[in-house]
């Protein structure tokens, strides 16, 4: 996991400076922003398996938290089997559910999750696309984290530096100070 950051951090560089361009509305149909939410998708990211303490719980907990009393309607695409079980026994809408996935997945096997939620995108059923996820600090501690797929939603430069300081100091407990 560690190997591919400098790869997406790259990749993000380049699609954030395509997008900031003059007329970014025109340049595709995935970076125009929407005039209202009337929906909006969370795709949200568990395990398939118990016996991993209360992470499955935790990342659930922090998706209700974010999105269970929005005034608008939100629908879930469950990657992980815990994940749409604790979504179902709260009788909240899952479009879709992704389990069984491979412990190393290739982008065959995910494919089909973008490929959804881009598709409810461009169609207009949903006016904002969201993951829910585990930020990897240590083997003992992974955050729940939420990030706006799309439209896609850039950060400014000050909020970028201070994200990936604080980033940078977490992850490197008894490193120099930066």
């Amino acid at each position: 996991m560690m190997a591919t950051r400098p790869y997406a951090t790259k990749a993000w560089q380049v699609l954030t400076h395509i997008a900031r361009q003059p007329g970014r509305a025109n340049l595709h149909p995935l970076l125009t922003p929407r005039a209202e939410d009337r929906n909006e998708l969370v795709v949200l990211v568990t395990g398939d398996r118990g016996l991993a303490g209360a992470y499955n719980s935790n990342i659930v907990r922090f998706a209700l938290q974010r999105f269970g009393k929005r005034e608008i309607p939100v629908s879930f695409i469950a990657v992980g089997r815990k994940g749409r079980d604790l979504l179902l026994r709260r009788h909240l809408p899952v479009m879709a559910e992704f389990s069984n996935l491979p412990p190393d997945p290739t982008f065959v096997d995910v494919s089909a999750i973008g490929r959804l939620a881009v598709d409810e995108f461009l169609s207009g059923k949903v006016d904002r696309v969201h993951l829910v996820y585990t930020h990897f600090v240590n083997m003992v501690k992974q955050e729940p984290q939420t990030k706006q797929l799309l439209p896609l939603e850039f950060e400014s430069g000050e909020t970028r530096v201070a994200s990936f300081k604080e980033n940078a100091k977490r992850e490197c407990r008894g490193c120099l100070s930066l």
